[in-house]
């Protein structure tokens, strides 16, 4: 299969030489990779070809930790609270929601298109995109596609794919990422999406109706079980142990049921490592690789972003790292610059500085905000899942601190320094007697502190949430711009907490606004939210 990937690149290379007015892209989108498992320690190919010749952004993160809203940013630039897709299945995400919301006509290949660039993707776009509605519509704006198609997207062995306008075909003993095909011409986007290291999902087709999920029917409701690599990397990583968190106890129930199989997941990324390796090589082959940019990263948990563009005064940093702050709602920008293409004003993200002049020039935002809704869905042979699982968080990290403030939506809170407390052990914002969470009127009255801190500064926190939570586009970028122009206004900021604050009324699965408590903030100086947007 990856012959036949870059086969494709081969077979058209000429047209690309002949009009390379513009550089080519190429997204290779993995599935639910980690980073604090150290996944990457065991793909030497991707370090070597990617990593070693580029820059790796190591605090690229994902606002909505869950594959279809995560996606679906990288895709339009803007946060789940704005495309209103914000689940993996109907009614509030998938395939059909992306449709229902007019997405279809609106998001990344259709705008590059609109540039002239051909655009390709194999693999998996979203969840419940399937058999019964693959065509209905089919997803605008590729030139051509090779999609894997639910309900068996996930199966190692047993994949079905859709290519272009044909009929889904089964692959039936071939293995899932091994079975990837790409074509190209011209300069070109391709995004290559392999499912792994997801864990497997396993339908029966004789009882599935048409839903992807059905959690109350354990007849129909899909089984969750340890992904499995391909044959010839089963025998690899047999002694790996999973990462053990240093002088650090906690309760057996906190400890992943899937742990039997976490030694496997670094043999599911080698057939993506084989990949990025032979993509990086049949474009040096074709002698394209210098006006072409490779992006690396993964949809949801932790990421990581890497580019790569020719030596020279523009070029990407070799070797290089960088801690400055950017997410998915970046990319669509950054790919839009790598193009050519002027943002698009309704942007939530900001294009990520590339070059080593402009990361060390370039001023970043230092938070980012978090949001999910919906279940809590436990990765096992018994696919547990729970309510209750809706949140807001932000995170506010620079060189001199990380910090990280949450709202759930039974009301509890939590903050947490994680300069200290790298895995949020020790919440700063203990629960009161009402187990929600210390009440905002109580924080100035505390003895607790972080970062050298009184705990009243957490106003802050709550102030800055309390607008990007819906916001969109500028305001999402400069948020403290929206609540006051200049600092040094604790007391409006502990006034503000205390008319308004994060909240939610209802633990809704989807983005309700009635559930998501106060929409408007108190703005310095009086002025409505409302005219400021």
């Amino acid at each position: 299969m990856l012959f036949r990937t870059i086969g494709f690149v081969g077979a058209l290379a000429a047209a690309t030489r002949a009009v390379e007015t513009k550089p080519s892209i190429i997204y290779i989108l993995t599935d639910d990779q980690d980073v604090h498992m150290q996944s990457l320690d065991y793909m030497p190919l991707l370090k070597k070809y990617i990593a070693d010749e580029g820059t790796t952004y190591e605090r690229h993160y994902c606002t909505t930790a869950i594959c279809c809203p995560a996606r679906v940013s990288i895709f339009t630039g803007k946060l789940s609270h704005n495309t209103n897709v914000t689940d993996v299945v109907a009614p509030y995400g998938g395939y059909p929601q992306f449709i229902d919301q007019s997405l279809n006509s609106n998001y990344l290949p259709i705008w590059l298109q609109d540039a002239g660039y051909n655009t390709y993707y194999a693999s998996r776009l979203f969840i419940a995109l399937m058999t019964t509605n693959y065509d209905n519509p089919h997803a605008a704006g590729w030139t051509s596609l090779d999609f894997l198609i639910d309900p068996f997207t996930h199966s190692c062995w047993n994949a079905t794919w859709q290519r272009d306008m044909d009929p889904p075909v089964s692959r039936e003993g071939t293995y899932n990422t091994d079975d990837l095909a790409n074509k190209t011409a011209s300069f070109f986007f391709v995004g290559t999406a392999p499912v792994a290291p997801h864990d497997e999902v396993v339908m029966n087709p004789i009882t599935f109706n048409g839903s992807i999920f059905s959690p109350d029917d354990p007849v129909i409701r899909p089984q969750i079980t340890s992904p499995k690599p391909a044959e010839r990397h089963a025998g690899m990583f047999t002694d790996l142990k999973m990462l053990s968190i240093s002088n650090v106890i906690l309760p057996t129930i906190l400890w992943p049921s899937g742990v039997h199989w976490v030694s496997r997941l670094p043999q599911l990324n080698q057939t993506i490592d084989e990949m990025a390796e032979q993509i990086i090589q049949e474009l040096e082959t074709l002698d394209i690789a210098d006006n072409t940019y490779v992006i690396y990263s993964t949809d949801n948990g932790f990421h990581v972003s890497q580019n790569r563009l020719q030596p020279g005064n523009t070029c990407i940093p070799k070797g290089a790292t960088t801690d400055m702050v950017t997410s998915h709602t970046d990319l669509a920008p950054t790919v839009f610059m790598m193009a050519g293409i002027e943002p698009k004003s309704d942007f939530d993200g900001v294009t990520i500085p590339l070059t080593e002049g402009e990361i060390g020039e370039g001023t970043r935002a230092e938070h980012l905000g978090i949001e999910y809704w919906g279940l809590s869905i436990v990765s096992s042979l018994h696919n547990k899942s729970s309510v209750g699982n809706t949140y807001k968080g932000i995170r506010v990290q620079s060189k001199d601190y990380n910090m990280y403030y949450s709202v759930h939506c039974t009301n509890e809170h939590e903050l947490y320094d994680m300069t200290v407390d790298l895995f949020q052990i020790n919440n700063l914002l203990p629960s009161g007697t009402n187990g929600t969470g210390m009440p905002v009127t109580t924080y100035d009255n505390s003895t607790a502190s972080i970062i050298g801190q009184p705990l009243v500064k957490v106003s802050r926190l709550d102030a800055i949430m309390m607008v990007i939570k819906s916001c969109k586009g500028e305001t999402w970028i400069n948020p403290w711009g929206v609540l006051h122009p200049e600092g040094g206004y604790d007391d409006f900021y502990m006034k503000s907490i205390e008319q308004t604050s994060v909240s939610y009324s209802i633990c809704a699965n989807g983005y309700l606004v009635d559930a998501e408590g106060p929409q408007d903030s108190i703005i310095y100086q009086e002025a409505n939210w409302s005219a400021l947007i």
